[in-house]
Parts: C-alpha cells; sequence; structure tokens
C-alpha cells in the first residue's frame, strides 16, 4: 500500500441498468477534483451474460463482477473485501454525480472527526422515531418483497425480523444514512463485520438501516458530510421539491 492512495471509491453497477448514469458519474469525478488521491473499483451486480461494454476509465480502475446479491450493498460489501485494502473506502451508486470539486477530501475530512464511524449525503431523519411508533406509522401499507416467512408483514417487523435473525443492533430508533453515498475507515467495516447482506428488496431496507445501527452501537456517530443533502455528490433519483425545500424521491 505504500505506493497506492488510501482511499478506495466503490461504485456498483447493475447490468441490466443503462449504462449512460455510470458514464456520467466517472465524467464528473474526471470534471472536478476530488482532493485526494483514489483508487477506483467498478463492483457490477450480473443478471446477464456475454460482453459488458461499460465505457468508462479511471487510473488503475478495477472492475469486478459478482452474482446480482444484496444490490448495492452486496457489491460495496464485495468491493470492500477484495485485495489490495485501503485504509478507507467512499461507496457509490452508479446513479451518483459529483457537483463540484474536493468531494472527496470533504468525506475525508468529516470522517477524521473524533467519534464519527459513517459520513454519507443524506441522512434519514424522518425515521429517528421509537420502532413502535414506526410500526403504527406504516401500519396498513403493503410494500414489495416486505415478508415473514412467507407472510406480508409490517415492514418495520420486516427490519427487525431481519435484525435478530442476522443478530444486528436494533438501537433505540430507525434514524439511518440512506445507501446512496457512504464513506467509512477500513477499521470500522471490520469492527462491524462488513455489511449485511439482504436477499431481496426489504432486506435489503433492512440492511441499510441496520449498517448505522451497527456503527452507532460501536459508539460512533453516523453524519451527512454536509449540513445540506448532496452537497457534494448528487444522485438522480433524489431532487429538491419547490414546494417544501426538502428532498424527494422519483
Amino acid at each position: 500500500m505504500s505506493n497506492s492512495p488510501a482511499c478506495l471509491i466503490v461504485v456498483s453497477y447493475y447490468d441490466r441498468r443503462g449504462i449512460d448514469p455510470l458514464r456520467r458519474l466517472f465524467a464528473t469525478m474526471r470534471e472536478f477534483a476530488p482532493g485526494l488521491p483514489c483508487d477506483v473499483r467498478l463492483v457490477v451486480n450480473r443478471d446477464t451474460r456475454g460482453y459488458l461494454d461499460l465505457g468508462v476509465s479511471w487510473p488503475g480502475l478495477t472492475v469486478l463482477e459478482r452474482e446480482n446479491r444484496g444490490m448495492n450493498i452486496g457489491a460495496w460489501d464485495c468491493g470492500w473485501r477484495a485485495l489490495p485494502a485501503y485504509d478507507s473506502y467512499l461507496f457509490l451508486q452508479d446513479e451518483c454525480h459529483v457537483l463540484r470539486p474536493a468531494w472527496l477530501s470533504a468525506f475525508a475530512s468529516r470522517a477524521n472527526l473524533a467519534g464519527v464511524g459513517l459520513v454519507g449525503e443524506y441522512f434519514n431523519d424522518k425515521w429517528r422515531l421509537p420502532w413502535d411508533r414506526l410500526k403504527a406509522l406504516w401500519a396498513g401499507h403493503a410494500m414489495k418483497d416486505h415478508r415473514i416467512r412467507g407472510k406480508a408483514a409490517n415492514r418495520v417487523d420486516v427490519y427487525l425480523d431481519f435484525f435478530r435473525r442476522h443478530g444486528l443492533a436494533t438501537g433505540t430508533n430507525g434514524g439511518h444514512m440512506r445507501s446512496l453515498v457512504w464513506y467509512a475507515k477500513r477499521r470500522v467495516l471490520e469492527s462491524i463485520g462488513g455489511f449485511p447482506i439482504g436477499s431481496n428488496y426489504g432486506e435489503c431496507i433492512a440492511a441499510e438501516i441496520a449498517t448505522s445501527k451497527q456503527i452507532e452501537a460501536l459508539g460512533l456517530e453516523v453524519v451527512q458530510v454536509a449540513d445540506e443533502p448532496f452537497s457534494y455528490i448528487g444522485h438522480s433519483e433524489w431532487v429538491r421539491d419547490p414546494a417544501s425545500g426538502r428532498f424527494v424521491h422519483v
């Protein structure tokens, strides 16, 4: 590692998605200087076979292909575990795009503050409520792949069941960093045993929440890189609502 950057950027990509967002991400990564040296590893979740023309480049870029399991978090987990090891990791979905210079150094600086374990772009503060309150709020809402032992269930029960089955911390509330952009140091990832892997959509949401809860259980904070969401790295599926000023999923 003496001749390599201390940080690895791990980008997830699903091969059934269009390639244009991925190419836009790499273009903006080159357009705006990251502020720190870094390597890039692209992890492709594959459902198809045959040649895949990614059309992206970065000095020393490595590409890994894997079974499509665990969605973005599954790809990220594969990416940080693969050798060589790095001191820290920035995890990105392919739908991301860089907004301004010094984007990587901003995450590194925030993560270097005492007591910080995970840095991201958008913390889901609306879920910072006790679990029983969240369960009541979602009563009667059916969601895809939200089942317990084959039977449709309240989404909160599905997540808590996932936590229990995998021996994961639940914390006192559901507040969590959305799995759009994450930055963490290797020592933190090793302390939590890496990211939990879901087997379907519902379990992947549970894995997203569980990662924040696991890090909080270490006594570390889960924080945004800046006060405003999407200050350094944007996401094509999240836009600001003119009426409320909040970011909404589209």
